[in-house]
């Protein structure tokens, strides 16, 4: 079953946290773009249309995370720079090892 929530991405190889709204009604990722405007912010909005999957360089190591509430800013720059958070709360995914 799917939930309405949040999805965020720590693509290790890039340095870079994503943020995306999950649809339970359409099974769509909507990435919220960060700008200037956000940061800081506790509720950010601006999500794009979305597409039911990710995409990310076969190359890259990923660490995923659910919430059903928005990570507030404070939890993002944590999870973004605490490698032993990320390890602790995010799920590792080696991509070269599901690609073929």
């Amino acid at each position: 079953q799917l939930y309405d929530g949040y999805v965020y991405v720590f693509d290790e190889t890039a340095g870079t946290l994503h943020e995306y709204v999950a649809s339970a009604s359409d099974g769509h990722l909507s990435r919220i773009v960060w700008s200037d405007a956000h940061i800081g912010n506790d509720q950010r909005t601006g999500a794009d249309e979305g597409q039911p999957f990710l995409l990310y360089p076969r190359e890259h190591r990923l660490h995923i995370a659910f919430s059903p509430m928005q990570w507030t800013w404070r939890m993002c720059e944590h999870m973004r720079s605490h490698a032993p958070s990320r390890a602790l709360w995010m799920k590792a995914l080696d991509l070269a090892s599901y690609c073929l």
